[in-house]
């Protein structure tokens, strides 16, 4: 086998990158902590609904590859992705906040109290 082969089954098999990601409830908030490391912030874009989170965006391939002769060993992803997230519970869309650091996008999403009203018989 040639050094410089890459063996092509290894991209077929792989299919697209997607952030690995982490969901969790507290008493008054959804939780979402999404992996994107060497991912700028720029490059994502968060979409919230009633029900649904969507994580997409871009992973660019480093400058330096442009100057590569040969590639030895290429395991990462690069390329748009796209993740959507089911959410167990009503959520407020439009009061969703987020933060990214060190490569973790962490999205906090207030849950919707279910409101019970008691109404009088006349």
């Amino acid at each position: 086998m040639d050094f410089f082969y890459i063996e092509e089954r290894y991209f077929s098999e792989r299919g697209p990158w997607v952030p690995p990601v982490d969901l969790f409830l507290t008493e008054d908030h959804v939780m979402i902590f999404a992996e994107l490391p060497g991912i700028s912030k720029e490059d994502v874009e968060i979409i919230v609904s009633s029900h649904t989170v969507e994580i997409r965006g871009i992973k660019r391939e480093p400058r330096e590859f442009q100057y590569a002769l040969n590639f030895y060993k290429l395991e990462s992803s690069y390329g748009s992705f796209t993740r959507q997230i089911g959410v167990p519970c009503d959520i407020i869309a439009d009061e969703a906040e987020t933060e990214f650091e060190n490569g973790v996008l962490k999205i906090k999403i207030p849950i919707k109290k279910k409101r019970v009203v008691e109404i009088p018989i006349e």
